[in-house]
């Protein structure tokens, strides 16, 4: 009697588990697609503003490390400093003709003489940029565009977002980060000549800026992938001689090991 039960009680499960594994393996309708689709790209999204967010903290760490930076620099100057320090820009309080003349780094003695020596400076916008402004809702929303398609891999998409960001607001704190994303879009797509331009032009037009030993050491990834080792090399070299003990002098100093 009980085996006859349990035999009762298991053809029952066997039924119920039959009629669930069929349920679970169902066609899914056109509109259950376009949810679970539209769930995905919200969730990309999410994504995407979660790292321009990340992106937009490191920037503010790389500015107050900036700022600490020319504290030091000028207290070791014996300049008495009792005002607070844009990382861009003026000391507040200190007038500009104050200020030491900033000096435009010049590439390495060297750099480029094999197959860069004739990349064009593509989109050069003339002198560089010294006294940079503070980045308003407008321009912080056009850049975060730029960024979120660049994550999404819309990198000719994305380029042109920062061309319209750089023609519109070409003197703010963002400004040398959109000239870098140029050149990270045209490495991205293996325009390596498009690249090492755009990341040139960041480290010559924007020198004060937080991205400049990243350009170096992307414009030393673009003369090895062009063929010019040497070039490359002595690029490495350079971050590594003017930024000693940094996290960028580190990763060049990596990239020089491969070279």
């Amino acid at each position: 009697m009980k085996k006859s039960v349990y035999l009762i009680l298991l053809s029952g499960l066997l039924a119920v588990g039959c009629t669930s594994s069929t349920q679970g393996t169902r066609d899914y309708s056109s509109a259950e697609m376009d949810e679970i689709k539209r769930r995905v790209m919200e969730l990309q999204e999410n994504a995407t503003v979660a790292q321009v967010e990340l992106e937009r903290l490191r920037q503010q760490v790389a500015n107050l490390e900036a700022a600490l930076r020319d504290l030091d620099q000028r207290r070791a100057g014996g300049v008495e400093i009792s005002e607070a320090v844009s990382p861009y820009g003026s000391i507040i309080g200190v007038e500009e003709t104050d200020l030491p003349p900033v000096q435009v780094p010049q590439p390495a003695t060297g750099v480029g003489q094999e197959g860069a020596a004739s990349i064009p400076e593509e989109g050069s916008s003339g002198d560089p940029v010294v006294g940079y402004r503070p980045v308003e809702p407008a321009a912080q929303a056009l850049y975060d565009r730029g960024y979120s398609l660049f994550h999404q891999g819309r990198y000719l998409d994305a380029e042109a977002t920062f061309q319209r960001f750089l023609q519109a607001y070409a003197d703010t704190d963002l400004s040398d980060n959109a000239q870098y994303w140029i050149g990270e879009c045209r490495y991205a797509r293996q325009d390596l000549r498009g690249a090492l331009a755009a990341f040139r032009e960041t480290v010559q037009r924007y020198p004060a800026g937080n991205k400049v030993p990243d350009a170096m050491i992307k414009e030393g990834d673009c003369l090895r992938g062009l063929g010019d080792l040497e070039g490359a090399r002595l690029r490495y070299d350079e971050v590594i001689r003017r930024y000693p003990g940094s996290a960028a002098a580190s990763v060049a100093e990596e990239r020089r090991k491969g070279t």
